[in-house]
């Protein structure tokens, strides 16, 4: 996608959550921007500091500074935010060798996020699967199994 029509897209976003309409989704808003700005560095087997945002006990954890990343509902509490928005190079991350510095939008929308409470969902790899219920047909004797009441 081209770069103006993401920034657009996540304007977009931004706006339709600010109006309500939904809660910042995790796995959709937030996790896309750690793995794009964040896990590089804060994750894996090579993160460079004890901080990580590879899950949530780690990224509410405090770090070597004693000060926690994430506080839940508290965002001026919140290391990660006042290093994304820093405008002194030793403080702003990402670091700029390491990339650009978050957009207005993406700012917004992890301060958003931590004001929610930062939930947190695993990646949906590591969810077990929920059987769904079948649904109710208005011709139970169409099909011959269960499928056939979703196909319906």
């Amino acid at each position: 996608m081209h770069r103006l029509t993401k920034r657009l897209a996540l304007s977009l976003l931004v706006s339709l959550h600010t109006l309500g309409a939904a809660p910042v989704d995790f796995a959709e808003d937030i996790r896309p921007l750690f793995n794009k700005h964040c896990v590089s560095c804060h994750g894996g087997v090579k993160k460079a500091s004890d901080v990580s945002f590879i899950s949530r006990p780690e990224a509410l954890a405090s770090g070597k500074s004693g000060l926690r990343p994430i506080v839940p509902h508290d965002p001026s509490q919140s290391e990660l935010l006042k290093r994304i928005a820093s405008e002194d190079p030793e403080e702003r991350m990402p670091p700029a060798d390491h990339g650009p510095a978050l957009s207005k939008a993406e700012r917004e929308l992890l301060t958003r996020w931590i004001k929610e409470g930062a939930p947190w969902r695993n990646h949906w790899a590591y969810e077990t699967p929920v059987r769904p219920a079948i649904p109710k047909v208005s011709d139970p004797d169409w099909g011959r199994n269960d499928i056939d009441h979703f196909i319906l």
